[in-house]
């Protein structure tokens, strides 16, 4: 069993620029640069996000880019990104919830497609 870590914590700077410092170990923070909500890329689906979700992805596609630490593979980062996000506080939980929804209210959804309903020709559908 490996020590706990750190919970994540966010800084924000008086410029805009949100960071989230996640650790990868006991003592080995990262800083990840919290994107604005609209710039965020999501599939196009009806159903909004969770928070995990969206922690996990951002954390993901920093990961890959990281020059600091070895290649990791997905089911990696995602033990990294789930043991930061157990470890989060509830104050922690409650804001990035609240990033999550302004970045849900903010994605474009796919377009509904209405089907019409069916109405068979009386001429064709009478018994013989």
């Amino acid at each position: 069993m490996s020590l706990p870590i750190p919970s994540p914590q966010l800084f924000v700077y008086n410029n805009g620029l949100t960071l989230i410092r996640i650790y990868c170990g006991q003592n080995s923070p990262i800083f990840i640069s919290l994107k604005p909500p609209h710039q965020v890329i999501l599939p196009l689906t009806n159903r909004n996000i969770n928070p995990f979700f969206l922690f996990r992805k951002l954390g993901e596609e920093y990961l890959r880019q990281y020059d600091g630490i070895p290649r990791l593979t997905v089911g990696e980062i995602s033990v990294i990104m789930s043991r930061n996000w157990n470890a989060a506080t509830n104050e922690f939980k409650r804001i990035f919830r609240q990033y999550t929804n302004e970045v849900n209210a903010l994605r474009p959804r796919p377009q509904r497609v209405t089907f019409r309903h069916f109405e068979p020709n009386s001429r064709s559908t009478r018994r013989r």
